[in-house]
């Protein structure tokens, strides 16, 4: 019987787990794993005042500040469009396109070994019945697809000065 390789997924996200303030991109980027791709599995990358979070600086922010692999893919169709009438994003989630965009991170992630998978919520998130982050939700479905997964939830934190003060 032959042995299966194992795979990482790692799942961040760039707040801090107990304040909810955005992390630099310094800290966020700098302590991501090593050996993984990034990827960013939000719909819309955006982040107000913050420009290593948004569109294309992300992809500027892994070459800068991530250690190691600095391969970066933006799965758009793994976003959560699922809104409450305020236009937060709530649970469980609504996809872009999911059959496609599971389809795309499970390649990647048998293409490389490893990725990240990240957003902006907080690990804080992570129990909520109304308001888990959609990434918790992505990696529970691709453990179910993928017998040789092995998901890891980084839960970031504040330490020092690292997070900015700024809301967004």
């Amino acid at each position: 019987m032959e042995e299966l390789r194992q795979i990482l997924l790692y799942t961040a996200g760039y707040r801090d787990a107990h304040t909810d303030k955005r992390l630099t991109p310094e800290q966020f980027y700098g302590s991501l794993p090593k050996d993984a791709v990034t990827v960013d599995i939000r719909s819309h990358p955006y982040s107000p005042f913050a420009t290593a979070y948004t569109g294309s600086g992300v992809e500027r922010a892994v070459e800068q500040w991530k250690p190691g692999e600095k391969r970066f893919y933006h799965v758009r169709e793994l976003g959560n469009l699922h809104r409450d009438a305020s236009g937060n994003r709530i649970s469980p989630p609504q996809y872009v396109d999911e059959a496609a965009g599971f389809a795309r991170l499970e390649a990647l992630l048998r293409e490389h070994g490893s990725a990240t998978i990240f957003c902006a919520c907080s690990y804080a998130t992570h129990d909520s019945t109304i308001h888990r982050c959609h990434r918790f939700f992505v990696a529970d479905t691709l453990a179910a697809r993928m017998p040789e997964l092995t998901v890891i939830h980084i839960e970031a934190e504040r330490k020092g000065e690292g997070v900015n003060q700024e809301e967004g």
